[in-house]
């Protein structure tokens, strides 16, 4: 698949989840989340979080969830639709890397 066509793909794949993301219940921490892709026992996901200060913290994730471990292992914040496809492109890729056996999970890492 070309690299545009896989761009795209991906981008309505986020923009989807995200239209879907009003379906799912907040949970008691003020997020929610929903799953873009699963890779072996990794899962990417987009999570909204309700923020007291939207200017300090993104309200749009994509995180690299190890349900081996059943805890989040990499997570880029995001301020738009547009940041968060390009941020699962890159955290799709290592899931894939990393069910592959190709990688090792990194120390808990999150980005803004």
């Amino acid at each position: 698949m070309s690299d545009v066509v896989h761009r795209r793909s991906v981008e309505t794949l986020v923009m989807q989840a995200y239209l879907q993301l009003v379906l799912v219940a907040w949970d008691e921490s003020g997020s929610r989340a929903i799953s873009l892709a699963k890779y072996g026992n990794y899962e990417v996901r987009l999570l909204e979080v309700k923020s007291a200060d939207p200017v300090e913290m993104p309200h749009l994730w994509v995180e690299l969830y190890g349900n081996d471990v059943q805890a989040p292992i990499d997570a880029c914040g995001c301020d738009d639709i547009e940041a968060a496809a390009m941020a699962a492109e890159h955290v799709m890729s290592q899931a894939k890397q990393l069910a592959q056996g190709e990688s090792e999970p990194p120390a808990r890492h999150v980005t803004q």
